[in-house]
C-alpha cells in the first residue's frame, strides 16, 4: 500500500518520528520523576495529574492504585476524591479526580 502512495508513507512515516521525538523528553521526566518518589525512604506523596499522557510511566509501574475516597483539603474549603498509588505496598503516590467547594454553614 504505501509503495504506490510513496510521498504519502515518508510524510507519515517523518509525522510520526517527530511525535516519537517530541514525547521522548515527557516520559524521561516522568521516569526520573517516578524514580526518586519511589526510592525515597519516608517520602509521601507524588502527586499524578489524571492524564496518562503527562504521566505515562507512573501509571505504567505504580502497582495498583486504591478505591477514591472523599477527603478534605488542609484548609478545609474543598472536598477531593482521591485515589492512592501503591509501590512496593507503601503509597507512593495520589491523583486527585474531583474536587467540590465546601458550602459556607451560616453562623
Amino acid at each position: 500500500m504505501c509503495f504506490k502512495y510513496k510521498l504519502h508513507c515518508s510524510v507519515l512515516y517523518a509525522l510520526l518520528a517527530l511525535a516519537v521525538v517530541c514525547y521522548l523528553p515527557v516520559v524521561i521526566q516522568d521516569a526520573v520523576t517516578y524514580r526518586e518518589v519511589v526510592l525515597a525512604q519516608h517520602a509521601c506523596c507524588g502527586f499524578v495529574p489524571e492524564s496518562r499522557i503527562e504521566r505515562p510511566v507512573t501509571y505504567a509501574l505504580v502497582d495498583e492504585w486504591t478505591q477514591p475516597i472523599w477527603k478534605e483539603n488542609a484548609v478545609k474549603t474543598e472536598r477531593w476524591l482521591t485515589s492512592d498509588g501503591i509501590v512496593n505496598g507503601q503509597t507512593k503516590f495520589w491523583r486527585l479526580l474531583e474536587r467540590h467547594p465546601l458550602e459556607l454553614i451560616p453562623e
